[in-house]
């Protein structure tokens, strides 16, 4: 049997998985909107190909995890597939206790969780985790599919790359499934304020000029043993 413990502790780490995800799109979507909204910038081609791909790949890793299999994966499939297996049972009444020790809080408790599952049920149903794991996967599987077969393999019978779009309607499937179940588990609901998730100063380092003429191409012609050298010796010679 999975113990509730457990299970929290994995919604735990799939929150901060994809919190850090989300995080990261918000400043691939600012930095996109830019470039959108000023094309004096001139971005090049190899830039934003490369800051693109690196996003999609990082967000399709991520999204990848959450319908990990394992026995020790930390995965919303693995709390999912306790709950749809009956490995671990919710019960209402366990559910309303954590309201209080009066009879008023746990009716309170009682009502927000026939909310939850959507109607009068001593037990949260193992048919619901089992129809969100479904929606799970099926949401998530092209993104997998494309990781398993280009990120770790090369296979010739690759799908496309998961579009910008795509890892968003899959991320936000996950984000609401952790939710439901993060509530479910602990009674206590959870959200994300994206303007809590990434620094306010994050804008700061393009303030800089980052390329001088003489270091335009260090990293581009210098073999790697010597790169650390020749970059300290630029470093001091602008910090003058």
């Amino acid at each position: 049997m999975a113990r509730a413990e457990s299970l929290i502790e994995c919604l735990t780490v799939c929150r901060g998985q994809l919190l850090t995800l989300r995080s990261n799109d918000l400043i691939w979507r600012a930095m996109n909107a830019q470039l959108k909204i000023r094309p004096e910038i001139g971005t090049p081609g190899d830039v934003f190909r490369f800051i693109t791909m690196s996003h999609q790949t990082t967000m399709a890793l991520g999204l990848r995890r959450m319908i990990d299999r394992g026995p020790h994966a930390q995965s919303l499939y693995r709390v999912l597939t306790a709950i749809a297996e009956k490995n671990l049972v919710i019960r209402r009444s366990d559910y309303a206790r954590r309201y209080g020790p009066d009879e008023g809080s746990r009716a309170r408790g009682r009502d927000d969780f026939h909310s939850l599952v959507g109607h009068k049920s001593p037990e949260y149903p193992a048919s619901l985790a089992a129809k969100h794991r479904t929606k799970l996967t099926r949401l998530v599987s092209r993104v997998s599919d494309w990781v398993d077969r280009r990120i770790a393999h090369n296979d010739s019978k690759c799908v496309s790359v998961p579009k910008i779009l795509h890892l968003t309607h899959a991320w936000n499937a996950c984000w609401i499934i952790h939710c439901r179940y993060h509530l479910a588990l602990t009674g206590i609901s959870t959200s994300a304020d994206d303007s809590l998730l990434i620094s306010a100063d994050w804008q700061r380092p393009f303030g800089f000029p980052w390329f001088f003429d003489e270091v335009k191409h260090v990293g581009l012609q210098m073999p790697v043993d010597s790169g650390d050298a020749r970059i300290n010796k630029l470093r001091r010679r602008h910090q003058r």
